[in-house]
């Protein structure tokens, strides 16, 4: 007791990565400020005590409520922007992949090519494309069966697009050379180009409106 203890600063700044709702943000101040060093903070949107927390609460509790989007400017919006609420049309992919190595010599290709062609004459002869994916693709995407997931029109090379574009639901493309390897392709499903409708959007294209004007 009545010992004296004294503060020697070790280092230029004192730092802090807070955990959501940490209290913690004032233990800087009470060394920073007699040492005279500055304090940096990396807090979590979720703070309660951050300059950005405090901030928002005002805007939420001060602002936000006054600010007003009628129905008129939200539908007024959609009509103006039509592209952004435009899907392109869309292909549900499989695909089996052959690669080609970086500066593969002919025998590379020519082992490549035969993997490709092998793979397609399964596929040809009705084996399940899924299946021939998993035993013979070179791409991560063979534990899936090849699954690729939907892509819109305008998404993958032109080159790649042409091979699958006008294909019917089930049917599979020929093997198809491209830089990185052999591709076939398999189209699960297609979705046509569509619109959202503005009732779908209304909710959400209100609130973007009122974030942007506050």
């Amino acid at each position: 007791a009545g010992t004296r203890v004294s503060f020697y600063p070790a280092t230029q700044c004192l730092g802090l990565v807070m955990p959501s709702n940490s209290p913690a943000v004032n233990s800087l101040w009470l060394p920073a400020i007699p040492l005279k060093m500055p304090v940096i903070l990396k807090p979590g949107r979720d703070e309660p005590l951050t300059p950005w927390r405090l901030i928002q609460a005002f805007i939420d509790a001060k602002i936000a409520p006054s600010v007003t989007v009628s129905d008129q400017e939200v539908r007024a919006y959609y009509d103006g922007h039509p592209q952004q609420f435009t899907r392109p049309e869309r292909f549900k992919l499989r695909m089996i992949v052959a690669e080609i190595p970086p500066n593969a010599d002919e025998a590379k290709v020519n082992a490549a090519k035969a993997r490709i062609d092998a793979a397609h004459q399964r596929v040809v002869v009705g084996e399940d494309f899924a299946k021939v994916a998993g035993d013979a693709s070179d791409h991560a995407s063979k534990s899936k069966g090849g699954e690729v997931g939907w892509v819109p029109k305008g998404g993958l090379p032109p080159e790649m697009e042409a091979s699958f574009v006008d294909l019917k639901p089930g049917a599979a493309s020929a093997p198809l050379k491209t830089p990185f390897g052999y591709f076939i392709f398999k189209v699960d499903e297609k979705a046509p180009a569509s619109t959202e409708s503005f009732e779908t959007v209304q909710a959400r294209l209100g609130k973007h409106l009122r974030d942007q004007k506050v």
